[in-house]
């Protein structure tokens, strides 16, 4: 699988809650900080990731990007389709980390991590994350996105 990169230098990109008023108090919401990270997709590529919480200064919730939160786990730099994708060529497609590494070079850098993590969080094999349908043609696998994954928790 080889996609080109989409950018010469990883975009910035904005991400802010969808919320502007507190859903406990209805009061208006302040920005209490913002968090930039470079995350890597297989649909876009690498970005760099703005993230804008915002803050009820009545009640004290924090609300975060629903859509950055669909993107890609919290605090981390590669999305739930790159672990998805991972998971999938060593449990389902019986690759190693170097040949997965090698499918997905445009991600290269959070393909390792997104590999050492599906290993070390034992879901994968384990009947408790559930993965697109088989394909052994990786070209094949659709640009994924949070609902390709379900993690039960019990």
């Amino acid at each position: 699988m080889s996609t080109p990169r989409l950018f010469e230098k990883p975009p910035i990109v904005e991400f802010r809650p969808q919320r502007t008023h507190c859903g406990g108090c209805g009061r208006e919401l302040k920005v209490q900080k913002t968090r930039r990270r470079t995350v890597s997709t297989l649909h876009v590529g690498r970005f760099r990731a703005l993230e804008v919480f915002l803050e009820c200064e009545v009640c004290g919730r924090t609300y975060r990007s629903e859509e950055l939160c669909e993107l890609v786990p919290p605090g981390a730099n590669f999305g739930y389709d790159v672990m998805v994708y991972a998971g999938k060529a060593l449990w389902g497609r019986y690759r190693n980390e170097s040949e997965v590494v090698a499918e997905l070079v445009p991600v290269a850098e959070s393909v390792y991590a997104a590999v050492q993590w599906v290993k070390r969080s034992g879901l994968a094999g384990s009947g408790r994350v559930r993965l697109p349908s088989e394909s052994s043609d990786p070209r094949a696998l659709p640009a994924l996105g949070s609902a390709c994954i379900d993690i039960q928790t019990r």
